[in-house]
């Protein structure tokens, strides 16, 4: 849950970013914003709720209609990420 807050977070400031960087060079041009997640294997379920939520909220925050995003889930078996020097695989067995 964690890892999922943080990629949102990084998420609505790369956003922030990403409409000021357009509003400072006024670009006419259409613009396809794109939203990346890392994370553990989870549902097929767990990723379309991902890919809704955030093509709402990264929408809401930038203007932009939510057509426009792309969004990518690139996943990861739990022991090839680490958190605080341990895997996601340990954090896990520790719950």
């Amino acid at each position: 849950m964690k890892l999922v807050i943080s990629c949102l977070i990084k998420v609505v400031l790369y956003s922030i970013f990403f409409l000021n960087f357009v509003s400072e060079t006024k670009k006419k041009e259409v613009i396809m914003p794109t939203i990346t997640i890392a994370m553990d294997q989870t549902s097929e379920e767990k990723k379309k709720q991902l890919i809704e939520n955030l093509t709402r909220e990264a929408a809401k925050v930038t203007g932009y209609p939510p057509e426009f995003f792309y969004v990518y889930v690139h996943e990861y078996p739990a022991e090839n990420i680490g958190a605080g020097g341990k895997t996601v695989k340990e954090i896990k067995s520790q719950k």
